[in-house]
């Protein structure tokens, strides 16, 4: 195969036959749960990217996850991003407001917004309001009065630490917005809902809102104002729906526990007034109309109860109320099937829709269809905190980098420039790491469902993929969270994978479990056992293989103390060669001289080094102090070098002794990836950061 094939594997089609392992008698591979793929993708997508420098730079790919959206007319688009999935240390800190005038095919940050997430954006009037959740500032809206060009705290009359779940606009001068709030002043982190009001530019005035009632619905999930009458406010929990007619001060119930046991909605998450009445969002039971206020109802998704998708946002279009869900992409009232050819995720958050523009927010960045929401493109240049790990291995002898991250799964050569998204496949799958076999025909992708929360509705689990025939195929004998997976440099078709509890269930399936070569599925290996701690035995990439197949594994004893694993025979025994009380381990790795290191933090040491296979560990980390000494990730170099990244950006220690910061052009946060690609005519080094994904030459 060659490396220009496997670089566009995106647009080629999937060969046909799945003939077993490299080189070896092919066993017959059982798919269990999604089973084996082999899709034909109909969707390039790729991301050119600028040749790296020597000062850090943005190297993409885009892929924020985006929450809210609000066009404005004459292509201009505001558009709200949150908080990345996260697992362990690694995490998105940090989300925006983001300005478009060419209907977002590219964006620029007008609201830092560190820590938080944006949950709405609203027209009123001549003002743009945004409710958020999170701001460290202690502002829970934000408010504009250029269209988004620049927004300032509008948070006055709203408790301290308010999180706005949602913003509703009613009709009329001034300008009247609700906004539904989690949490109470006594209680601002409290799962209890308030209701606010805000006239004009006024201050916020908290609503009496009598005659809500959290038995047994719980607190309120979403509200929305009338279209006509100002002073109306529709407000519905887990089991009633509930209308006001004196802006807020009180509430009567249309509809008590009218759809589903045992409560009724359980889990409403949005509430729509339209011209032909209300529309109810829900994760249990779809979406129901109302054209009568509670009277009667009926489901706007044909599909018996047990077949439908959580909802996750509703939107009214020209050709019907269009419906974004979590793990089948987007659906229109009326249809039972999926709509929106080449949407890039299926876990849509947000939706909107002007004339025949539709514009899709996801997990993984922001689609727009401009054939009313028939056909989707990728667009959103500049949503670039794309969260996710890096690996480097030869294909066909050319130097590849592998990026498992929230956006999806990426390709990256230096002589194509440009990173390529990998397959259908990549849409319905959160992977969380890549292993590459020798000679880059043969991989192993891991899926940690705690990574990507709610995404897909998959267990975690390994995946086969051959390169060379663009397949898939689930492994059996794995079936909880999967933070690393490691190939067997020895074995073709061997793998190891750990394991991590998510699920109070697998008490004695922690840890590293192996699959041997030519072997059907995962078996547990003495690494997997009742001794190791369930609840996290991890933060983030715990195994690795050695050049001779002896594995490392990070872990986490039931007493709390972490521990490293050892097994120098295919993982058939096992011996602990390390612990460490307190310190936490972020990684383990081997350097291309089969020196072992562990990368943590606690104790003041960053990074512990072995050069006898892990018989003793000593201290390596000269040059790293303050927050430089939590380590997440190594990166290795041609010379020895040695890369770090830290809780304080990039440090380098180029002669593999002493680090000094590498952090020019590099915003200061923490790196929870580092590699380097091996490139002519210098080296790349990549950097997976919090906020985003930054790469530069090597010194």
């Amino acid at each position: 195969m060659s490396a220009h094939r496997l670089l566009s594997l995106a647009a080629a089609l999937f060969a046909a036959g799945c003939t077993g392992l490299i080189d070896e008698p092919a066993p017959a591979l059982v798919p269990v749960g999604v089973g084996e793929i082999d899709d034909t993708p109909r969707c390039r997508h790729e991301v050119m990217a600028s040749a790296p420098t020597d000062t850090w730079t943005k190297a993409g790919p885009p892929g924020a996850s985006v929450h809210a959206l609000l066009p404005l007319g004459q292509g201009t688009l505001l558009v709200g991003t949150g908080l990345a999935r996260s697992s362990g240390v690694m995490a998105s800190r940090s989300a925006a407001i983001y300005r478009s005038t060419d209907s977002g095919r590219t964006v620029t940050r007008v609201l830092d917004l560190r820590g938080a997430t944006v949950t709405s954006l609203v027209e009123a009037g001549t003002r743009v309001l945004a409710g958020t959740v999170g701001d460290g500032a202690g502002n829970a809206v934000y408010e504009s009065t250029d269209r988004g060009l620049t927004f300032t705290p509008a948070s006055t009359g709203l408790h301290t630490g308010a999180r706005v779940v949602w913003l509703s606009v009613a009709p009329g001068t001034p300008a009247r917005v609700y906004a539904l709030v989690q949490g109470t002043a006594m209680a601002p982190q409290g799962a209890a809902t308030t209701l606010y009001r805000r006239d004009g530019t006024g201050d916020w005035q908290l609503l009496a809102a009598a005659g809500l009632d959290p038995d047994p619905g719980g607190p309120l999930g979403a509200i929305t104002a009338d279209l006509v009458n100002r002073d109306r406010l529709y407000a519905v929990d887990g089991a009633r729906l509930y209308r006001s007619d004196d802006a807020g001060a009180t509430f009567t119930a249309l509809a008590t526990r009218f759809y589903g046991p045992p409560s009724g909605l359980a889990n409403p998450r949005r509430l729509l007034a339209t011209p032909s009445g209300l529309l109810i969002a829900t994760v249990e039971v779809g979406v129901l109309s109302t054209a009568d206020e509670g009277a009667t109802f009926s489901e706007l998704i044909g599909r018996p109860i047990a077949d439908l998708p959580a909802i996750n946002a509703l939107a009214t279009s020209t050709d019907g109320v269009l419906i974004g869900t979590r793990g089948e992409g987007l659906l229109r009232s009326g249809s039972t099937a999926p709509i929106g050819d080449c949407l890039l995720d299926r876990v849509v958050v947000t939706v909107a829709s002007e004339g025949t523009n539709v514009w899709a927010g996801t997990n993984g960045g922001l689609q727009l269809s401009t054939d009313g929401a028939r056909t989707f493109e990728t667009v959103g240049r500049g949503l670039d905190e794309v969260v996710g790990r890096f690996t480097v291995a030869e294909v066909e002898g050319v130097p590849t980098a592998f990026f498992t991250s929230s956006a999806g799964l990426y390709l990256y050569t230096a002589a194509s420039g440009r990173w390529q998204r990998q397959g259908d496949w990549a849409q319905t799958i959160g992977f969380s790491d890549v292993s590459v076999a020798r000679g880059g025909e043969l991989a192993f992708l891991s899926v940690d469902e705690e990574l990507y929360p709610g995404r897909y509705g998959v267990k975690g689990s390994v995946w086969q993929w051959r390169l060379k025939e663009h397949k898939v195929s689930q492994l059996p004998g794995i079936e909880d969270n999967v933070g690393a997976v490691a190939a067997d440099p020895t074995r073709l078709g061997a793998a190891f994978a750990y394991q991590r509890a998510g699920d109070t269930n697998v008490t004695n399936m922690t840890g590293v479990l192996v699959r041997a070569s030519g072997a059907m599925g995962f078996e547990r290996s003495p690494l997997s056992s009742s001794s190791l701690s369930t609840s996290s035995s991890f933060r983030f990439a715990p195994l690795a293989v050695a050049a001779d197949g002896t594995v490392y594994a990070g872990a986490r004893l039931a007493t709390g103390t972490p521990v490293l694993l050892k097994s120098s025979d295919k993982g058939a025994t096992s011996a602990q060669v390390w612990a460490g009380s307190g310190w936490v381990v972020y990684g383990v790795y081997v350097g291309p001289d089969g020196a072992v290191y562990l990368t943590g933090s606690q104790g003041n040491v960053g990074i512990r080094k072995s050069v006898d296979q892990g018989a003793t560990f000593a201290a390596h980390d000269d040059g790293l102090s303050s927050f430089g000494k939590l380590v997440y990730a190594l990166g290795f170099g041609p010379n020895g070098a040695l890369l770090a990244g830290t809780e304080d950006g990039v440090h380098l220690a180029a002669n593999g002794t002493t680090f000094t910061a590498l952090n020019t052009g590099l915003e200061r946060v923490p790196v929870w990836s580092v590699t380097v690609l091996p490139a002519a005519p210098r080296p790349i080094v990549l950097a997976g950061t919090a906020q985003g994904v930054y790469w530069r030459t090597l010194p």
